[in-house]
């Protein structure tokens, strides 16, 4: 979370959150691969506006950060027989495998 802190200029810290983004591929009946944003959120900008609020500015910087021209906020699961297997933070072109 330091590192997210620091990406973001955060001085308090950050609140991060994954979203769905509706891109699911599936390579066989059994299996998914589901994509993921996180929204990042600088802690002390953070105002309670309410339900209607519109304070939340985190959604215009989305891919706003980039390694490699991937967002940094683009994460993939892998699920096979509805249990998560796998998470592949797409920047850092490496899948981390769930230990059993």
């Amino acid at each position: 979370m330091t590192v997210v802190a620091g990406l973001e200029g955060a001085t308090t810290g950050v609140d991060v959150r994954l979203y769905p983004a509706n891109l699911v591929q599936q390579p066989s009946p059994a299996s998914q691969r589901i994509s993921y944003r996180a929204v990042i959120e600088d802690l002390a900008t953070a105002t309670d506006g309410g339900v209607f609020s519109e304070d939340c500015q985190t959604w215009a910087t989305v891919n706003r950060i980039k390694y490699g021209n991937v967002g940094i906020d683009e994460f993939v699961f892998d699920v096979e027989d509805g249990q998560v297997v796998s998470i592949t933070p797409r920047a850092l072109r490496v899948t981390l495998k769930k230990a059993v």
